[in-house]
């Protein structure tokens, strides 16, 4: 997916994240906005985030090359990538996500809309409601 993202020039976007704490601006290969530390097979993409603390980690790649890219990836089975220049971390019980270009959405892996139709954004509000879930361990 994400090769083919680049091919057809989706990535990076440019984006404007706000939360609580902090605004940032610029051109992005991934935003994830999640409560868990594991994405994607495993990866511990953000390793500080826990379901039960009310708030969302955000993991901001910034542009580079796909090679880069590929790098972080495999960095982020371990949670390497941590520290990383251009990998960035928010955290807040609320983003809101903002593009002049509009922009599709995954939700647990799944395409707002389908891949053959997405719904496409300019922006966005995501937000955690605290204790909505209970999680059995």
């Amino acid at each position: 997916g994400a090769a083919a993202a680049y091919r057809k020039k989706l990535v990076p976007l440019s984006l404007s994240v706000s939360s609580e704490e902090a605004r940032v601006e610029g051109r992005f290969q991934v935003a994830t906005f999640s409560n868990i530390r594991y994405w994607a097979t495993g990866r511990k993409l953000m390793p500080q985030a826990r379901p039960d603390d009310g708030r969302l980690d955000a993991c901001l790649i910034r542009d580079g090359s796909f090679l880069r890219l590929a790098r972080l990836a495999a960095a982020s089975v371990k949670g390497r990538h941590v520290g990383d220049t251009g990998v960035e971390f928010l955290r807040s019980p609320l983003f809101e996500i903002a593009s002049p270009a509009p922009f599709a959405v995954q939700v647990d892996g799944e395409v707002l809309g389908g891949p053959a139709a997405p719904l496409l954004f300019r922006s966005l509000r995501v937000r955690v409601l605290p204790a909505a879930l209970t999680i059995c361990a």
